[in-house]
């Protein structure tokens, strides 16, 4: 069950991610009339990329500050070990949480940056290009 909703999780925060990704390269495209979404998902694939290296090197680390027996069985790891991880990990998950914080796109301002951009490409004067 714990493999389920952890499955869940990870499928929806993909389909987040992506999201709120693209709606980011709108924003960028709004703000300064170029399309960069290959710079932007490229950098989100470095970043999870070497998180992922950090993450295994982090984690080693950890394995060898708390002496963690290298023999060990699945269902050996004493519990005092799941006590220290379990809170650690979950601790870092407010790091992104409070990162989404900054993302300030509400669905009206996305609605007007996908129609500005419409515009654009169609030639049709917007009320910023006609204030220029």
């Amino acid at each position: 069950m714990n493999v389920f909703i952890r499955v869940c999780f990870l499928v929806m925060f993909n389909v987040i991610l992506t999201s709120i990704l693209a709606d980011i390269a709108d924003e960028q495209e709004y703000e300064s009339g170029q399309r960069q979404e290959g710079i932007i998902f490229a950098t989100f694939m470095f970043s999870a990329k070497a998180l992922t290296g950090l993450g295994t090197l982090f984690g080693g680390f950890l394995l060898d500050f708390i002496q963690f027996n290298k023999e060990a069985m699945p269902g050996e790891v004493p519990s005092d070990v799941r006590l220290v991880v379990g809170p650690i990990a979950g601790c870092l998950f407010i790091v992104p949480f409070a990162i989404t914080l900054f993302f300030t796109i509400s669905r009206v301002k996305h609605a007007e940056i996908k129609q500005t951009l419409l515009e654009r490409k169609q030639g049709t004067p917007t009320p910023e290009s006609e204030e220029m």
